[in-house]
């Protein structure tokens, strides 16, 4: 938003754990008096940092995973989580503003908050993010990485919300119904504990020569491992909004996700959506094999990225700074 306004100035503040502790429990001091002349608080996300009641504030909230499925979280999340206590958050700010109607709508429901007071605000796609058209470029990626010329990606965190194990079964049956020389990229940091559940699934089921985990790829990797996937797969639980598959779209891949959350609200024309709890191998076969519908999701795709961009989720969300001037 740096670009939209020349008052607006940037003040890098990153303050550690045990001082995140520290202004939970002492509320003090309060961080927007730090600032001279400043008049409205926004958080990207909800803050342990205690703030006066001289300033207006704006919360943004990404998703209530941590409310709707605790089962997910580990003990420290949930500590934390209680900690910043983000059903006051959202109770004391004078805007929410929610990734997705779905977001807004757990909100409401969990919270018991006015809905007139949350505002949605789509996320963008990286600009940066497209189809390579350059096969020599791609091919001295996908060499140099050592990826199959057969392969579908996965690239998230990989943790149990996002239903890895879901996905490795499906891999599993669709192995075992079409021969095939598919292999399947797992991109993503992972607790030690889910990761050894993953690992020890993988070798249950003689997974081990067709699953490949990536535990980091650097940002400008993810456009080769876009562009090279033959299907982008994400079976998440739930989500918030669904950055991944945007991105996926964007580079011109065919996406199929959940049939879920903001991923139905966001993804219902543009990608292949199925029921995660079920048996999905004849969607997954249609959409690895069906150039026409391959085709159709790709067109729909590009067409979603063009238009949720990062400059178009600035310009709203300066729009509702701006309204409380």
């Amino acid at each position: 938003m740096k670009d939209l306004n020349p008052n607006v100035r940037f003040i890098p503040f990153a303050p550690t754990k045990i001082l995140n502790l520290f202004l939970s429990f002492s509320k003090y001091p309060k961080i927007d008096n730090l600032i001279p002349n400043a008049d409205i608080y926004f958080a990207t996300s909800p803050r342990f940092w205690p703030i006066s009641n001289n300033h207006k504030k704006i919360v943004v909230f990404h998703d209530l995973a941590f409310e709707k499925f605790p089962e997910y979280s580990t003990g420290r999340d949930r500590f934390w989580h209680h900690l910043q206590n983000p059903q006051k958050e959202a109770r004391d700010a004078k805007i929410i503003i929610a990734d997705s109607q779905s977001t807004k709508n757990d909100l409401v429901k969990h919270y018991r908050l006015d809905p007139d007071k949350i505002k949605v605000v789509y996320l963008g796609v990286d600009s940066n993010l497209k189809k390579i058209n350059d096969k020599n470029k791609l091919e001295k990626f996908r060499h140099k990485n050592n990826l199959s010329k057969n392969f579908m990606l996965y690239l998230g965190s990989l943790i149990p919300r996002k239903n890895i194990i879901g996905l490795l079964k499906l891999f599993a049956r669709y192995r075992l119904t079409y021969p095939t020389n598919l292999k399947l990229v797992l991109a993503g940091n992972s607790n030690k504990i889910y990761l050894k559940k993953i690992k020890n699934y993988i070798h249950k089921n003689s997974l081990a020569d067709c699953v490949i985990i990536k535990k980091y790829i650097k940002n400008n990797e993810k456009i080769y491992y876009y562009n090279l996937a033959k299907i982008f797969i994400y079976l998440s639980h739930y989500e918030g909004f669904g950055l991944p598959p945007l991105e996926a779209m964007a580079c011109g891949t065919p996406v199929m996700a959940s049939k879920n959350s903001s991923l139905l609200e966001l993804f219902r024309d543009s990608a292949l959506l199925i029921d995660p709890n079920q048996n999905n191998v004849q969607k997954l076969h249609q959409i690895l094999t069906d150039n026409k519908l391959r085709n159709k999701y790709i067109t729909y795709g590009k067409k979603l990225a063009q238009k949720l961009t990062w400059k178009r989720c600035a310009r709203e969300t300066f729009k509702i700074i701006s309204s409380l001037g």
